[in-house]
């Protein structure tokens, strides 16, 4: 063990005795500063990198229970939630797309589409990704779909694992998938649920069409930035002069006609998709529908037991069940309402300065979802606060709602968004991926999304949004 984990391991000591033995203030508990405790040791451990993640991620269940902070089943109810169990559906569907070729085949007629450089094809991810976010409304279900054909695209590229083109592709896919999902709130869960939040004429006001022009010059200002931030970061030094039009062509005409097996994988890809889709009005849920699909793949041939167990990321749901848990531990403790109580003051500092106030909130929203890891959760918080503030300064509830949800959906540590994690899955995770390189991708969203909120107060003066 090097000195900087050495150093981070011990600090991570420290802070957990530390904070666990705070007199606990009005609104927590003594288990919840147990909790917080253990959570901040993590956060230490995570940063100096002492361990593999999915393993400081077991400790820290462990610590949570051992600390008497939870029982054992309220620290364990991550691993019985409905996204968890989607993922492992999502994950199944996609082992089973790799082993049947149709990944293959679809990547390569993406690239077919696109210029076949790295350029054209982190355009063509992030073009998809807008394309598809108003079909599917459920960004887990987008991700599930999109960062495995991403995947497909960069290793038909012949990036290696690790390497700037590989981070690239993920990064474009990304992008497309989760900013993209911005523009309709139809598109995105998140925002169904900011916008129930808003006066009833607010709503009644954004319907489809206006959310959509209202949101439209700034998913323009974010997609644009970072398209040259990504190419910037992650452009491939020698780009591979063997990848063409003529490449691509020849790779599908030797992969021939669709097999049983793609045919297969096709049909039940596409009917989950269009159920995934539809989930609001049919009441079938998404987690269902994706660990039928997986059963399906398997009692059809496309994917044996051996596919499976050896194609699933256990590590990753490892991580996902215990950062999902430790989101209603949160909730449960009290944790997340006393963290709004605590902002909420700060606030009345901005004054009647419009903009440096939708700033402000965007710098706190930031801050604050390093402690308010669930994104369900912490949307409906920042909503809270900052609106009745937002009202009295002339701000119209929309923007309130739509900057919440923008400047929550940051990924710069894997515990901060599910969908960061579900990508990182998707990825094989530190196999492939380094996570910090993407976190840099997130640290350049948010001052991109500050310089879009600012571009944008003048245009939403205009319109009547901000008095």
């Amino acid at each position: 063990m090097n000195a900087k984990k050495t150093v981070m391991l011990i600090a991570g000591i420290v802070v957990f005795f530390a904070v666990s033995n705070i007199a606990p203030p009005e609104g927590l508990t003594v288990e919840s500063m147990k909790a917080m405790g253990v959570f901040l040791c993590a956060v230490c451990l995570w940063i100096g990198d002492v361990f593999p993640f999915f393993v400081t991620c077991l400790g820290m269940f462990c610590g949570l229970v051992l600390s008497g902070a939870v029982s054992f089943n309220d620290g364990f109810q991550g691993f019985s939630s409905s996204i968890y169990c989607f993922m492992l559906g999502a994950m199944g569907i996609s082992v089973a797309l790799t082993k049947s070729g149709l990944m293959r085949r679809i990547s390569l007629l993406i690239m077919k589409l696109f210029s076949p450089t790295f350029k054209g094809q982190s355009l063509g991810l992030i073009i998809t990704g807008v394309v598809i976010n108003p079909i599917v409304p459920s960004v887990t279900a987008k991700t599930a779909m999109m960062m495995p054909f991403s995947k497909g695209v960069a290793d038909a590229m012949g990036y290696e694992p690790r390497s700037k083109g590989m981070h690239g592709i993920y990064a474009s896919a990304y992008v497309g998938i989760t900013l993209g999902s911005f523009l309709l709130y139809t598109a995105n869960f998140f925002l169904v649920v900011a916008r129930g939040m808003l006066p009833q004429e607010t709503q009644d006001q954004f319907t489809v069409g206006p959310w959509l022009l209202a949101s439209l010059p700034w998913t323009v200002i974010i997609f644009v930035l970072l398209y040259f931030v990504i190419q910037k970061m992650f452009s491939p030094e020698h780009e591979k002069s063997g990848i063409s039009k003529e490449y691509v062509l020849n790779e599908l005409n030797e992969m021939g006609k669709l097999s049983k097996k793609e045919i297969i994988s096709l049909v039940i890809l596409v009917i989950s998709v269009a159920l995934w889709a539809v989930e609001n009005q049919t009441g079938l849920p998404s987690h269902v529908i994706a660990v039928t699909a997986s059963v399906l793949l398997l009692m059809l041939g496309v994917m044996d037991v051996k596919d499976f167990t050896q194609g699933v990321s256990w590590n990753m749901l490892i991580v996902i069940g215990v950062l999902f848990g430790l989101s209603n531990i949160f909730g449960q403790l009290g944790i997340n309402e006393f963290f709004a109580k605590q902002v909420s003051p700060l606030t009345v500092v901005f004054g009647d300065r419009q903009w440096l106030l939708l700033i402000g909130m965007a710098v706190l929203i930031y801050l604050m979802r390093f402690f308010l890891t669930a994104q369900m959760a912490a949307i409906p918080i920042f909503v809270t606060i900052f609106l009745p503030l937002c009202q009295a300064a002339g701000i119209s509830p929309w923007i309130c709602a739509f900057v919440s949800a923008t400047s929550s959906n940051v990924w710069n540590v894997l515990y901060q968004n599910t969908f960061a994690m579900q990508a990182y899955a998707a990825y094989d995770g530190e196999e492939n991926i380094q996570y910090g390189k993407i976190a840099m991708v997130s640290v350049a969203y948010m001052v991109i999304n500050i310089i879009a909120i600012l571009l944008n107060f003048p245009l939403w003066k205009m319109t009547g949004l901000i008095a």
